[in-house]
């Protein structure tokens, strides 16, 4: 979206301190979930029809794990809100150092007691206010691939079919703030493989954050603010925010989704263990041609030698700046190839 103006901000504000100060507060117990329509694929909603095939055993075995994933989403969304407005509290109440320290980075510099808004109430109304939405009962739609557009739409009391922008985006929730209704869309499953979702567990852009991104969207009208030209996702960007447009940071959804996730993950950033073992192996294949081009086996110094190390040095700088990058031999092809496949 395009930035938004001073008035615009404070008006957002004045906005929250009403309704979201108000009824931000968490109900007695804490509701379900509830998967409703007519679309989620085999195995997820209970009880499964009897299959004996193996093709459908399968079907209904990636029908539970996929259930099983959604649950562990909201579960980690409600974690997130909740121990996220605690430190907001503390930050705003009992004067906190640490938790003032996070409210800083992701919400800027801490309001002065002359400040016409302070945004950090304001940051703390919609982590409360989020917190108390999830204890409710919740109504989730599958809205997860592009098999459903032109389906009938299965939200209550909706008519007519379901479009392309029906299934984008990570969840959605068209009825509005009131009636706990969600759709989880095509990019919440994004890569996933047996019903398995492979966004992050824990550390920034997890599986729970992206409920608390969206949902902060649906329940307390946050929005994905401009900065540097562009709608600002990102931790590099969120951090911008918060320095230089306060005003805007309280509200913007990843500021409130990184906030929440720092102060739950701290400490626990997530290591993919097959990655790193690729990318250990990728370095060690780039170093070995580049110890190989540095001796040549005759000892005699040919253009090929000295093409081969020219090319083995490129790849090796590549290969540091990446070890994703995979390590091909350095005598092979031109500087020309070499250079435009890694990059350097």
């Amino acid at each position: 979206m395009a930035g938004t103006s001073t008035a615009q901000d404070m008006a957002q504000f004045d906005w929250a301190h009403g309704a979201l100060k108000t009824q931000g507060r968490p109900g007695q117990g804490l509701g379900g979930l509830n998967y409703a329509g007519i679309h989620w694929p085999v195995g997820v909603k209970t009880p499964v029809p009897d299959a004996t095939d193996k093709a459908s055993l399968v079907a209904i075995a990636h029908g539970r794990q996929m259930r099983r994933e959604i649950d562990f989403a909201f579960a980690e969304a409600r974690a997130l809100a909740g121990e996220g407005f605690r430190v907001a509290v503390a930050a705003n109440k009992t004067g906190d150092a640490e938790a003032k320290l996070l409210m800083k980075k992701w919400f800027g510099n801490e309001p002065t007691a002359n400040t016409a808004r302070n945004w950090w109430k304001g940051a703390m109304w919609v982590m409360g206010h989020l917190q108390a939405k999830l204890q409710q009962n919740i109504n989730i739609y599958y809205r997860g691939d592009d098999s459903l557009i032109g389906k009938a739409d299965d939200y209550p009391g909706a008519a007519g079919l379901l479009k392309a922008r029906d299934v984008g985006g990570y969840a959605e929730s068209g009825a509005g703030d009131k009636d706990g209704v969600i759709g989880l869309c095509k990019l919440f499953f994004a890569g996933s493989s047996g019903g398995r979702m492979k966004i992050n567990r824990v550390g920034f852009d997890t599986i729970g954050g992206v409920l608390v991104h969206e949902l902060s969207h649906n329940y307390c009208r946050t929005d994905d603010h401009e900065y540097n030209g562009k709608d600002c996702y990102g931790t590099v960007d969120c951090e911008g925010l918060a320095r230089d447009r306060r005003r805007r940071a309280w509200y913007n959804a990843d500021n409130i989704e990184y906030f929440c996730e720092e102060v739950r993950y701290a400490g626990k950033a997530k290591v993919d263990v097959a990655v790193a073992k690729v990318s250990l192996a990728n370095i060690t294949s780039a170093f070995a041609q580049l110890n190989a081009a540095a001796a040549p086996s005759s000892g005699v110094i040919t253009g090929a030698d000295v093409q081969g190390r020219i090319n083995a040095i490129r790849q090796m700088k590549a290969v540091a700046l990446n070890p994703s990058l995979s390590v091909e031999p350095a005598k092979t092809g031109n500087v020309a190839a070499k250079a435009a496949l890694f990059g350097s």
